[in-house]
């Protein structure tokens, strides 16, 4: 986490990956440009345990307005595009777009087991009772993502950081969003945006994506992620799976998109498998 000269709360720093002959800008951060006196006073906490499911504390994330307290919301991975709307999407019991800031030590997952810990929790949540049912829906969301990477007979190494580290390394800091949703023709790289209609009629999830938090000086280069998306039904599994070469999905192919696996670590893809449904001949 940076707090640079301008004021700007930086929890990425060269969030945004530069267009050909864009140069990288002191804004090109993810993190919060005029804050808040409610982000100010959060972030001064020496043990912070930010937890937000609220966007209003953080601004707006408009890039056309300027002047107020704006949410630079936008990360990218080699040429993958993520962005978090706080909160957007979020019903009563269910929780999309969360954001959780960690500086404090202990487990990840027992300080979010325990809202008496938050930072200023009615500040990013709001009232008790919608703080309770998030931690409700947090201890759901790492209990199934701990199934799938502890699994004694098949455990899901694509879970196996979020898991290991981000949840249960006592030492681990940093921030990470949950349940995000994303616009898969933004999200997707170029070579593979012809199969982003497929996702958008149902919407399009990274499980999670985030940085660790490392020294207070250079560049932050340890942002992770993980998109497991799947579209498909038991009846009709994919028949053909794109795979990665040399660090980048390989080549497009004839079909639909029903299931994307893709981790990254390091602002990079590290993992990655598409698996598409052949289209039929309009028989």
């Amino acid at each position: 986490m940076f707090l640079q000269d301008d004021g700007t709360i930086a929890l990425a720093r060269y969030a945004v990956r530069p267009g050909p002959g864009e140069g990288v800008g002191p804004q090109d951060v993810f993190g919060f440009e005029r804050p808040t006196d409610a982000v100010i006073q959060a972030f001064r906490t020496h043990d912070l345990m930010l937890v937000a499911s609220d966007p209003a504390p953080f601004g707006s994330a408009d890039p056309e307005l300027s002047g107020d307290a704006r949410f630079r919301n936008r990360l990218d991975m080699g040429d993958w595009r993520f962005r978090l709307n706080i909160g957007l999407g979020s019903t009563a019991t269910e929780f999309r777009n969360v954001l959780i800031v960690k500086t404090c030590c202990g487990k990840l997952r027992d300080r979010l087991a325990n809202p008496t810990t938050w930072t200023a929790p009615q500040a990013f949540i709001g009232e008790p009772d919608r703080i309770t049912a998030l931690s409700v829906w947090l201890q759901a969301f790492f209990s199934t993502a701990t199934t799938r990477g502890r699994d004694p007979f098949d455990p899901d190494p694509l879970y196996k950081y979020f898991v290991d580290t981000v949840l249960d390394d006592p030492e681990w800091t940093g921030f990470v969003a949950l349940n995000v949703t994303l616009d898969a023709m933004e999200s997707l790289p170029d070579s593979l945006r012809r199969y982003g209609a497929d996702f958008a009629a149902k919407g399009f999830t990274a499980h999670h994506f985030g940085a660790s938090f490392g020294a207070p000086t250079g560049p932050l280069t340890s942002t992770f992620g993980l998109i497991d998306d799947t579209l498909s039904d038991p009846v009709s599994p994919p028949t053909t799976w794109l795979t990665s070469q040399n660090g980048q999905p390989g080549p497009a192919t004839p079909g639909t998109a029903v299931v994307l696996k893709a981790r990254f670590e390091n602002s990079a893809l590290a993992d990655f498998s598409m698996g598409l449904r052949e289209e039929d001949d309009g028989g």
